[in-house]
């Protein structure tokens, strides 16, 4: 039998792979007419993500503890926390769920797409475990919970390790809400073949509050940052690296208050015996330059006679516990020497000058050498906003290696980074590491935005975003550096590092296993000139390297120089510290001391000023007033400079000024006219030196031609005198005639007899 068409209708025969294009083009634009309806105006659509549940929750669910922060196998999983109606009517009969993935997120991107919320609640999850509340919630009310979770029926040896997205959900008649985590999962017997490594590195540096509290209170900063720090010693495992900053070794105030004294060569001795030192004067070293403190340099507390030593055991207001116990606790540990104050490199590199940036670094060598400390060789943790033109300066100064930003060594934020990076810079290669930003983040209980995260989110996203790091590079073993921020706490020790050091797919280590890496890849960065409001300025950077040079030359002139520049290195080298970004109002009121301290140490040699000089003489000696305020004997030039040729001076005079004492020093002089002569007065370090001290000028009113006349005029008063005398003595003679008669008479008496 032959069938046909239908007579009341037409067949049209299309081609099978027509139609299948047809529908997908028609499927296509139906999709992505719904997709634009449901765009607000303006939306760009590659900016969506699925997010679920986009209604307003009726119940808010917080979760309180996940313990253990691991489920390892025979262990239960127990969630705790709250459910709370913010509805303004009842929800009746709640229940929870406990939803879970069930495959381990490989990658950190997936971790966080589920704690972002822009993962699917539903896809590839199960309901291990589902709880009867049996309660109505009124408007308001709360009720806490618990889920427990055997491990056993849920994971098996082999189930891949690794986190997972967990959510609870709680639902009622009339209302839901929910609330997300991580849980991590590992086997018994590890299935990787090495952990990796971690490396954790803990500075230890003032902040800018406890900076500007030990200026304000006159007191070592040590002192004030002690209730911080010594906590955070404590709690420090072994196997975390420090970044000591040298400028808490010291015993001294930031700024010394009251007049110059002197000191001990081995302050920090006295300190610690509690004992006045009575060791001598230390050698005179290299003379410094460049912003250069000779090899002796130490660090010490003004000694002056019978003055405690303001560091010292006996002082109320000193406590060198935090010293002592930094050099005990440091022992056997790797160290990491950050500059002196944790100076801000990079605006000395943007200002050009690195000379008390130096200065700092021998300074903090020479404190760390004293305490008997050896920090690795060569490596750098600047401070501030590093880029190119700071990297540049460490390889200039022969950096060994550096701890760079992330962003700077890859473009990849996130990227595990195994080995050392070679970063080309405009002044030769430099190695250098960077810190995990995300992991490090989390590890102070912060967002990548820097907000702060509730303290169960941020160690579960931690252990999570790790694991899955590690699990990204399944045939390597790739290296961790994670720091802690400048105003580290115990609590970031005892809180999120405990659990992160005893994750089983990591192994702590110090800084020297990261380093003793080959570098595994290079990279070139760029030297931008960047405006920073917070940096401080290369003015206020050359006022403080002038300041210094000038208390530098006046150390030249004592038999010791070390402990004159140890009343202003410190104060000097304390407004270089990148803690006063924040904090600039602070900033300028240690500069302002700086500048009062600067004005009194280089005006305790001086000039004594007094009224104009008069000279009468072609040539003489001008006698000069010199004091000398400095605890110690000082051995200067006075140099004096006519300012009009009518006055011609000698050879500068050398001298001896003796300790707290007012010396008289004759410079010869010679007189070419009659004028009134302006004289400036120079205090030098050495004929044909530097200024020295604060020298004076006045004026001399050179009157040469007075000897000549008052020669003449006394030789004639003595003419006068000469011949007045004689004048009269003739005359006298004249009067006295009877006495000759008399005399005539007596001889002829005489005769006849």
């Amino acid at each position: 039998m032959t069938t046909g068409p239908h007579p009341a209708s037409t067949t049209l025969h299309v081609p099978v792979h027509v139609r299948a294009v047809c529908a997908a083009i028609i499927t296509l634009a139906l999709w992505l007419a719904m997709a634009l309806v449901a765009l607000p105006a303006g939306a760009d659509p590659g900016d969506q993500q699925p997010v679920p549940d986009q209604e307003v929750p009726e119940l808010h669910v917080e979760l309180t503890d996940i313990s253990p922060a691991v489920l390892r196998p025979g262990e239960d999983l127990t969630i705790r926390g709250t459910v709370q109606n913010v509805s303004a009517e009842t929800v009746d009969q709640v229940s929870l769920d406990l939803i879970m993935q069930r495959h381990a997120l490989s990658s950190r991107a997936a971790v966080q797409a589920w704690h972002n919320g822009t993962s699917s609640s539903r896809i590839g999850t199960a309901t291990p475990v589902t709880e009867e509340l049996d309660v109505d919630l009124e408007p308001g009310q709360s009720v806490s919970f618990r889920i427990t979770m055997p491990s056993g029926p849920t994971f098996a040896e082999r189930s891949p390790w690794g986190p997972r997205g967990i959510e609870v959900e709680a639902s009622g008649a009339n209302g839901t809400g929910w609330a997300r985590s991580l849980l991590l999962w590992f086997p018994e017997e590890s299935p990787l073949a090495a952990p990796a490594e971690l490396s954790v590195l803990v500075p230890l540096t003032p902040t800018g509050a406890e900076w500007h509290q030990a200026v304000a209170d006159d007191a070592p900063v040590a002192e004030v940052a002690a209730t911080r720090l010594l906590p955070l010693v404590h709690a420090a495992d072994d196997d975390i690296t420090w970044a000591l900053d040298p400028a808490l070794l010291e015993t001294q105030p930031v700024v010394p208050p009251g007049p110059i004294q002197s000191q001990s060569a081995d302050p920090t001795a006295a300190a610690e015996t509690g004992e006045e030192s009575t060791a001598p004067d230390p050698e005179p070293g290299p003379e410094p330059g460049d912003g250069e403190t000779n090899e002796n340099s130490t660090t010490g507390a003004p000694d002056d006679g019978d003055d405690a030593d303001p560091s010292g055991p006996d002082d109320e207001t000193a406590d060198p516990a935090l010293r002592d116990v930094l050099v005990r606790e440091a022992a056997g540990r790797d160290l990491v020497k950050l500059a002196y104050a944790d100076a801000d490199l990079s605006a000395l590199s943007h200002a050009g000058d690195l000379s008390l940036w130096r200065m700092g670094e021998n300074r903090g060598t020479a404190l760390l050498d004293h305490a008997g400390l050896e920090p690795l060789p060569g490596v750098h943790w600047p401070a501030g906003s590093v880029d190119g033109t700071a990297l540049g300066a460490l390889a200039g100064e022969g950096a060994q290696a550096v701890v760079a930003p992330e962003h700077i060594l890859t473009d990849v934020p996130g990227a595990a980074l195994d080995a050392p990076t070679l970063v080309h810079t405009t002044s030769g290669p430099v190695p250098a590491v960077a810190p995990d930003a995300r992991i490090s983040g989390l590890l102070a209980a912060t967002d990548e935005a820097g907000q702060e995260l509730d303290p169960l989110i941020s160690r579960q996203l931690l252990l999570a975003d790790s694991a899955a790091a590690v699990r990204q590079h399944p045939q390597s073993q790739p290296g961790l550096l994670v720091t802690l921020p400048r105003d580290v706490t115990a609590d970031h020790l005892e809180g999120n590092l405990t659990e992160l050091l005893a994750a089983p797919w990591l192994e702590p280590t110090n800084m020297s296993g990261l380093l003793g890496h080959n570098a595994a890849s290079e990279r070139t960065v760029a030297t931008p000139v960047v405006g920073d409001g917070d940096r401080l300025p290369p003015g206020a950077i050359a006022d403080l390297e002038s300041q210094h040079d000038a208390v530098r030359d006046l150390a030249r002139t004592v038999e010791a120089s070390q402990p004159l520049l140890d009343q202003v290195e410190p104060a000097i080298l304390t407004g270089l510290s990148a803690a006063w970004r924040g904090h600039t109002d602070d900033r300028g009121d240690l500069l302002a001391r700086v500048d009062d301290l600067i004005e009194q140490v280089t005006g305790a040699v001086r000039i004594e000023t007094g009224s104009s000089v008069l000279l009468i003489n072609h040539s003489g000696d001008l006698p000069v007033a010199v004091a000398n305020d400095l605890p110690v004997q000082a051995r200067v030039t006075v140099a004096l400079q006519p300012q009009d040729p009518r006055l011609r001076a000698a050879e500068p005079v050398e001298t001896v000024l003796d300790a707290h004492s007012i010396t008289t020093v004759r410079v010869p002089i010679q007189a070419v006219a009659n004028g009134n002569v302006d004289l400036d007065v120079h205090i030098l370090d050495e004929p044909g030196g530097r200024d020295v001290g604060q020298g004076a000028s006045f004026m001399v009113r050179v009157r040469a031609d007075w000897e000549d006349i008052g020669t003449a005029v006394v030789a004639g008063l003595l003419v006068v005198g000469f011949v007045i005398g004689m004048v009269r003595t003739i005359r006298s003679g004249r009067r006295f005639n009877p006495g000759a008669d008399t005399g005539a008479s007596t001889h002829e008496d005489r005769m006849e007899r």
